[in-house]
C-alpha cells in the first residue's frame, strides 16, 4: 500500500480505460416483427455502463491541483491503469473514475455523451478516481488520472463505503434501429446507431463484441431498405434481420429479428475520429 502511494508521489502521466459502454440484451426480441416509418424505431434499447460504483455518502477529495466532493449520485466508472509510472502490479486494487474536467469545471454531461466519445482521448483527460487497495469495500485513496501538472498524484480520503452496479443506464442514451433517409447515393437504409434524447449522433460505424468472443469488430452500421426481391436478410454483426417490405411510397418497411443482441461492448465512429477498440 504505502509503496503504492509513494509511486505516485510525483508529477506523472496516468492514462486509464474507462468500463465500456454496453448494449442490453434483448434476447426476447428473437422471432418478433416490427413496422415502422421514420417517426418511430423498428427497435430500441438502453445503454448502460458496463461497470460503476455508488457511494454510500457524500466524501471530498483534493489532488493534483484538483478538488471535488463526490455524491452518492455521481457517476465512478470503473476504470484499468494502462500507462504510468506506476507498477501495475502495485496497482491491483478497484479503480473507479469520476467524470473529466474541461475549463476547470467537472463535466457532469459526461455520464451521458460517454457511450459517443469513448476514444483515446477519455484515457489521457483530467479526473480523479476513487481506489480501494485493500479491497474492504471502501475507498481511501483519492488518485488523479490524465496528463497531470502538479503533484503529488495521491492523496488520502476519509474512507467511504461504496456498492457496486452492473449495466447502469445512461439517461437519455439508446441504440435504436430504423428507417433512415440516407444519403442520395445510399437512398433509404435500415440504419443501426446511437440515439441521445433523440438526436442521432450520425455515426459512421459502430463496433461490436462478435458474440462467439474477441476483440471488437467494425460494422458498417447501415444496409439498403430497399431489395429486388422479400423477404430480403441484413447483418449487423450478430443482430440478422430480415426485411419483409419495403413501401416506398408510404416510406414504410416490416422486418423480423431473426438474431437479437446480446450484452456487449459498442464503440461509435464518429466521422473523422480515430476510435481506439476497448479491451476488458
Amino acid at each position: 500500500m504505502f509503496a503504492f502511494l509513494a509511486a505516485l508521489a510525483a508529477p506523472t502521466s496516468i492514462s486509464v480505460e474507462l468500463s465500456p459502454t454496453v448494449v442490453s440484451p434483448a434476447d426476447g426480441l428473437s422471432g418478433s416483427e416490427a413496422e415502422a416509418g421514420f417517426e418511430t424505431p423498428l427497435w430500441r434499447t438502453p445503454l448502460a455502463i458496463s461497470e460503476s460504483a455508488v457511494l454510500r455518502g457524500p466524501v471530498f477529495a483534493t489532488v493534483a491541483g484538483m478538488s471535488r466532493t463526490f455524491r452518492p449520485g455521481d457517476l465512478l466508472w470503473r476504470a484499468n491503469v494502462i500507462e504510468s509510472g506506476v507498477d501495475r502490479g502495485l496497482s491491483s486494487g478497484a479503480l473507479y473514475c469520476g467524470t473529466r474536467m474541461v475549463r476547470g469545471q467537472w463535466d457532469d454531461s459526461e455520464a451521458l455523451s460517454i457511450a459517443f466519445r469513448h476514444d483515446d482521448w477519455t484515457k489521457r483527460e483530467a479526473r480523479i478516481c476513487l481506489l480501494d487497495q485493500d479491497g474492504d469495500g471502501r475507498f481511501e485513496t483519492a488518485v488523479a488520472a490524465g496528463k497531470l501538472k502538479s503533484g503529488p498524484a495521491q492523496s488520502a480520503i476519509e474512507p467511504i463505503g461504496f456498492d457496486l452496479q452492473k449495466d447502469r443506464p445512461i439517461p437519455g442514451a439508446a441504440l435504436e434501429i430504423r428507417l433512415d433517409k440516407g444519403t442520395l447515393m445510399q437512398g433509404r437504409v435500415i440504419l443501426l446507431d446511437g440515439y441521445f434524447e433523440g438526436t442521432k449522433i450520425g455515426s459512421v460505424g459502430i463496433k461490436m463484441r462478435p458474440r462467439a468472443g474477441g476483440k471488437l469488430t467494425h460494422y458498417r452500421n447501415w444496409r439498403p431498405a430497399k431489395s429486388t426481391q422479400y423477404p430480403a436478410r441484413q447483418d449487423f454483426g450478430d443482430l440478422q434481420i430480415t426485411v419483409l417490405s419495403f413501401d416506398a411510397d408510404r416510406l414504410r418497411v416490416r422486418a423480423r429479428f431473426d438474431h437479437a443482441f446480446y450484452r456487449t461492448p459498442v464503440v461509435f465512429e464518429e466521422k473523422g475520429t480515430l476510435i481506439i477498440p476497448l479491451t476488458r
